[in-house]
């Protein structure tokens, strides 16, 4: 694998990546994932792993990414992106769901892993959450560290905690609660619509993506909310960077 990436894309739907032979819980104490996707940068890699669901017309609503030692590495920090109607005919099929996951390694690397993932999901920019477990080396006790995100933003009025995926073009309801939604800022990804926290102490956090030269503007004056709004912009004025 090269400073220019890698590209991985993963059925999970199709009947011949069920695994048998692959442990359906890799992760300590999370005893509910749907589905395991081992990866690896070795070209003759074959990307087969565990289908826990009991159908497959059922949404994957908790998976877990497993990556080789050579790729653990790359998977530091994520932009993920979703598309409910891949093929754009108005009929959001579990064949026509996407998300595709963006990572690169901490640090000075440049090297970027991009990883699509086809198969039925909740629809995550419409109150579906996703949960994403994932593995790194310890690179300082040494072992592994698992860590989850949740991705989408529960419409639920409990506190909850979502990440706004790239792609998201209706905003979204997050109810009452004490909630935290993040929004990744990257420019490869498009995210508009009205964000509403509802009652409680609520919290909006950009992240910058993998990718450099990101940023953006949070401006309180324009937003539509009146004052207590605010209007985000792209940090550059160049019409392939980020996009609100």
């Amino acid at each position: 694998m090269d400073g220019s990436g890698s590209n991985l894309t993963i059925d999970f739907n199709d009947a011949s990546f069920d695994d048998a032979g692959v442990d359906n819980q890799p992760v300590p104490q999370v005893p509910d994932i749907d589905v395991v996707f081992p990866i690896d940068d070795n070209p003759a890699f074959v990307a087969t792993g565990a289908d826990n669901r009991d159908d497959i017309n059922n949404p994957a609503q908790a998976i877990a990414l497993m990556p080789s030692d050579s790729v653990a590495s790359m998977m530091d920090e994520f932009v993920f992106e979703f598309d409910n109607d891949e093929n754009d005919d108005g009929d959001s099929t579990q064949t026509d769901q996407g998300l595709k996951i963006t990572s690169k390694a901490d640090g000075p690397s440049t090297q970027i892993l991009e990883l699509n993932l086809e198969g039925t999901f909740e629809n995550l920019h419409d109150g579906g959450t996703l949960d994403v477990h994932t593995v790194i080396n310890d690179t300082i006790g040494g072992g592994k560290v698992y860590e989850m995100m949740t991705l989408g933003m529960s419409d639920s009025n409990d506190a909850t905690q979502g990440s706004v995926v790239g792609g998201d073009v209706n905003g979204g309801n997050m109810g009452g609660g004490n909630d935290t939604a993040m929004i990744n800022v990257d420019a490869t990804t498009t995210i508009q619509g009205m964000y509403k926290g509802g009652s409680g102490f609520d919290t909006l956090q950009l992240v910058e993506g993998v990718r450099s030269d990101n940023g953006a503007i949070v401006d309180f004056y324009f937003g539509d909310g009146s004052t207590s709004s605010a209007e985000v912009l792209a940090a550059s004025s160049l019409s392939s960077d980020v996009a609100f």
